[in-house]
């Protein structure tokens, strides 16, 4: 998985969090410690449910970039803003892309909506 920067980093926050706060539930060893675990439950309930559907999403947004090459494609991207909006080097670019099965566009297309390429 590619998924990195600010959103990964608060997912992983929130994990740690949780498995901090897992780890103090675990540890109950007397009347005080059940009635903190009983009135505390509630909102460790919901921090449970949110852990797993971010942990869930991240895992899909993972497999979708891995699945559709978006990093290379990202890459490739960014060689072509460096380059003649209608040389022949993002052509070639896009037509390697097509071939690597990362999208499928038609044989003609140009992504930068050039006038007259084909």
């Amino acid at each position: 998985m590619h998924i990195a920067g600010d959103l990964g980093v608060a997912i992983k926050g929130m994990v740690d969090e949780f498995q901090s706060a897992s780890k103090s539930n675990q540890n109950i060893q007397s009347i005080a410690d059940m009635q903190r675990f009983i009135e505390n439950y509630p909102e460790f309930r919901a921090k449970s449910g949110n852990v797993s559907k971010h942990v869930t999403l991240m895992g899909e947004m993972g497999r979708i970039i891995d699945e559709r090459r978006l990093m290379q494609v990202s890459q490739v991207e960014q060689v072509r803003r460096g380059s003649s909006a209608c040389s022949s080097r993002p052509r070639l670019l896009t037509r390697d892309i097509e071939g690597a099965g990362m999208w499928h566009r038609g044989p003609h297309h140009c992504v930068h909506n050039c006038a007259g390429a084909a």
